[in-house]
């Protein structure tokens, strides 16, 4: 450890404590996007694969729709490996009411260091699109959401502490 890093002491929260706080907390959407994923969802012609796709443009979305998805197998004992499943899983009812429960803020009115971490998870998903998109095409689906969700951690942690994102 550098000396000007701050020591680590009994009451600092281990992994598993951070990460089920982080967990714990809801990002906001934008009304736009919530309506327009809602709308998408009352289309009757929908497949999951079109929803998962319309739903990876929404990075919070995304990540909501996987913790559900995730808590839900882990009690079966098992893995959701990319978006299509957990859309399968939980299905359109329940994925409604999630996005329904998710606090709607003005795109202006977050914090700009949130707005800067979705933006650059959007980019590293079509970064990825363009490098894998046609080579892994078997594995896309998990490429696709392991782009988007990799900083996911970050986007928490500059909406609840919007100054470490200057510190960074």
């Amino acid at each position: 450890m550098r000396p000007d890093q701050p020591q680590p002491t009994a009451n600092s929260p281990s992994i598993g404590q951070m990460c089920r706080i982080l967990s714990a907390i809801q990002l906001p959407i934008d009304q736009q996007q919530r309506d327009r994923l809602i709308k998408r969802l009352d289309d009757n012609m929908l497949s999951f694969t079109e929803l998962s796709n319309s739903i990876l443009q929404v990075p919070v979305a995304a990540l909501t729709i996987c913790r559900a998805a995730g808590e839900a197998v882990r009690r079966r004992d098992g893995d959701v490996l990319n978006l299509e499943q957990a859309c399968n899983l939980l299905g359109t009812q329940r994925i409604a009411q999630l996005l329904r429960a998710l606090p709607v803020q003005p795109l202006a009115e977050q914090p700009y260091g949130f707005r800067q971490m979705l933006s650059i998870s959007e980019h590293a998903l079509t970064q990825a699109r363009g490098l894998f998109g046609q080579r892994m095409a078997r594995l896309w689906q998990e490429l696709a959401l392991a782009c988007l969700l990799f900083m996911s951690p970050s986007w928490v942690l500059v909406y609840q502490r919007p100054e470490l994102f200057r510190e960074w």
